[in-house]
Formats: C-alpha cells, sequence, structure tokens
C-alpha cells in the first residue's frame, strides 16, 4: 500500500482469523512489484496492489494432486469477488495483471516439477 489514509506504506498480511490487516514491512514496494510481474507499470503508481498467495504443499497434502487446481479455482474466486467489489465501489484498476502472474508462476511451477 501507498498513501492510503490512515494507513502507512507498506505491505500487509490479512489475518482470516483476526480479520485485521498486520503490517510486515514498511515502505513503498510497488516498482519492484511492477518488475516481477513483467514490467507492469500501472503498478508503480497504485493506492493498493493485492497479491494472491497460497502455500501449494500444505493444499496438496490434504487433497493430493487435485489440490494444485483447488489453489487456483480458489484464487479465481478471489480474483473475482475483488473485482466485483472495486465495481461496487468504483475503484479504478481491474485486476487485468492477475492472468498474467498466474500464468507465469504456473509455468516456473510446471518447469519445476518436470526436473
Amino acid at each position: 500500500m501507498q498513501t492510503v489514509e490512515g494507513l502507512a506504506d507498506g505491505m500487509y498480511h490479512y489475518d482470516a482469523r483476526a480479520h485485521q490487516l498486520e503490517l510486515r514491512r514498511t515502505g513503498v514496494f510497488h516498482a519492484g512489484i511492477a518488475e516481477m510481474i513483467i514490467g507492469q507499470d500501472m503498478f508503480r503508481d497504485a493506492n493498493l496492489v493485492i497479491m494472491i498467495t497460497a502455500i501449494f504443499e500444505r493444499t496438496m497434502w490434504k487433497y493430493g494432486q487435485r489440490g494444485y487446481r483447488y489453489v487456483w479455482l480458489d484464487a479465481g474466486h478471489v480474483a473475482q469477488n475483488f473485482t466485483s467489489s472495486r465495481r461496487r465501489w468504483d475503484l479504478a484498476r481491474s485486476p487485468s495483471a492477475v492472468s498474467l502472474m498466474m500464468n507465469w508462476l504456473d509455468s516456473r511451477r510446471s518447469r519445476r516439477m518436470k526436473t
């Protein structure tokens, strides 16, 4: 987050159990995020960037090989909820880089699994 009223600039984690944001690191990280997701410069000036993460091994331990697919299905549902919320509150930008990021991570994981 950067320049969000009531919150310090930084990287936050959402604690679902407590339903609150936890400040993990202070600072502005948008330039690094833009580089990480294939030079998506629109993220440099964004006030809020939401990144969906998962621990594949934990999900696959519980659900076996299907767990890999379940992670992506859940990520898609979360992204759709963010998109719907964005429209509801008339916020700028859509999660256009989400599919790029997912495809990039998916291809990296596929390469690792083949070796």
